[in-house]
């Protein structure tokens, strides 16, 4: 069973899956390996430095805060640089998951891209823009910032039917914990 974790930004992804993990549940973290694919000697550095310009720090590391500023101000920025990236975690997603039973993921675009393809039972995350707004901006992010993050996802009403399940993430915490121990119990451990 391979299983897809996606939703829109501060939806409560990762503290969905943060609940799975916390019951021993191996979830791949994607922002983790595009992190990863985007350090210094990786292929992705490689490539987003033939593209963007003034993008390092003092070291030669990439300045991802830069990266994100430039790439969530320009829709054509941003369609580049995933179109750089999306590739090279791809294959890493697909070398990762062959030969496991039981294959969890986290992936903040799943339903943007043909991510969400790859797998068996497909998990949208999602709340009001409203809330997902009080969350980015609980993260530092000021009100325009966030509001242009969130729009430049595609809207729930256009990825809603590539889902199997549909998990709305707007009563707080607790009810989000219940919400992963039912699904646990359901899609889980029913499908291992």
């Amino acid at each position: 069973m391979k299983i897809g974790i996606g939703g829109t930004i501060g939806s409560g992804k990762t503290t969905f899956v943060n609940f799975l993990r916390k019951e021993g549940l191996e979830v791949f973290d994607a922002d983790k390996e595009v992190a990863l694919l985007e350090k210094k000697g990786h292929k992705g550095y490689d490539l987003i430095l033939k593209h963007f310009d003034d993008i390092t720090l003092k070291d030669g590391s990439l300045d991802r805060q830069k990266l994100a500023d430039i790439v969530f101000r320009d829709p054509f920025k941003l369609t580049l640089l995933n179109s750089l990236i999306h590739p090279l975690l791809k294959e890493v997603l697909i070398d990762k998951m062959k030969d496991k039973d039981l294959f969890i993921a986290e992936i903040p675009l799943l339903f943007e891209t043909d991510f969400y393809e790859l797998f068996d039972l497909k998990v949208l995350i999602t709340c009001d823009e409203k809330i997902a707004l009080k969350r980015l901006e609980g993260r530092g992010l000021d009100h325009d910032e966030a509001l242009r993050r969130l729009k430049n996802q595609r809207p729930f009403v256009k990825i809603k039917d590539l889902a199997d399940i549909i998990i709305c993430n707007n009563d707080g915490i607790e009810d989000l914990a219940l919400k992963a121990r039912q699904f646990m119990k359901e899609a889980v451990y029913v499908r291992k």
